[in-house]
């Protein structure tokens, strides 16, 4: 789902980027908080409010992985090529495989390192990188930032809230906190969106934004951050393929290497760790 989003976001190049993420963020959140309040329903539980803790988490989750990722690209890309840009956010699941066990005071697992590995360097060498200023590699690496960002802030409010629940306020935060920042930055940019552009925020909204957050924090809880965040190559990869079946892109040597790469480095990274078993015979 996320990758899917790469090519469809590429038609709403002419419309103000701000206004579109805070009107896709409105969607998502209001049919999440819809999903939400039927599935305590159904379970005859409360609605999950979060409380103070978990509010400063997903607010500071919006602003990076959300807002400030979104942003961050958007200037990178004025100073920076697109293969770069995408080769230094590509980096997010070895800094994921490290950087998560270290926050819970573990060591990193080797498997998940190799994996992690693996799926940077195919993703660097799908994106080809390319040229580039120090503004636009500087703003690279905040959009690197944030997609960290995105799956470390939710590892403790996951625990407590529920992947459901996540996708649903940080997706609120995100829609108040872009309204904000696009009536200041776009005002002047303000227009009625074209019935291809108003499809386009449909699709990123609902499949893109519902489903596939919910599915990632469901991913992240059950694997942890450091795994999960091997899946993160996935998303340039399956860009990479629909491109090519839509034709908009050739197939070339570099792609298919890549995706291979990043496909190893999955199956390594996700392989079912070793488990011990006491037998109970002394030798």
């Amino acid at each position: 789902m996320m990758g899917s989003s790469i090519p469809v976001v590429g038609t709403l190049q002419d419309f103000p980027p701000l206004t579109a993420q805070s009107v896709r963020y409105a969607i998502a959140g209001l049919a999440l908080l819809v999903w939400l309040v039927v599935s305590a329903r159904r379970a005859g539980s409360p609605l999950v409010i979060p409380g103070l803790r978990d509010l400063v988490a997903l607010v500071g989750l919006a602003a990076t992985g959300l807002l400030g990722f979104n942003l961050a690209i958007l200037l990178a890309q004025r100073d920076a090529e697109p293969g770069l840009v995408g080769a230094v956010v590509g980096a997010a699941p070895l800094v994921l495989a490290v950087l998560t066990p270290a926050l819970a005071r573990e060591r990193p697992a080797r498997a998940v390192l190799v994996g992690a590995a693996l799926v940077v360097i195919g993703v660097g060498v799908m994106a080809g990188g390319g040229s580039w200023e120090p503004i636009g590699l500087f703003f690279a690496g905040l959009a690197l930032l944030g997609e960290v960002c995105f799956t470390v802030l939710a590892v403790g409010v996951l625990k407590r809230l529920g992947a459901l629940a996540v996708s649903t306020w940080c997706c609120l935060l995100a829609a108040a906190g872009g309204a904000v920042i696009a009536v200041v930055g776009e005002q002047d940019q303000w227009r009625d969106p074209t019935a291809g552009e108003v499809v386009a925020i449909l699709y990123i909204a609902l499949p893109v934004t519902v489903l596939g957050f919910a599915c990632w924090y469901t991913a992240v809880g059950a694997l942890g951050g450091d795994r999960a965040g091997v899946l993160l190559g996935l998303a340039p990869a399956v860009a990479l393929v629909l491109g090519v079946v839509l034709g908009a892109q050739s197939v070339t040597a570099a792609g298919v290497g890549g995706v291979l790469l990043v496909g190893v480095g999955c199956a390594i990274g996700l392989a079912p760790r070793r488990t011990s078993v006491d037998l109970g015979v002394t030798l």
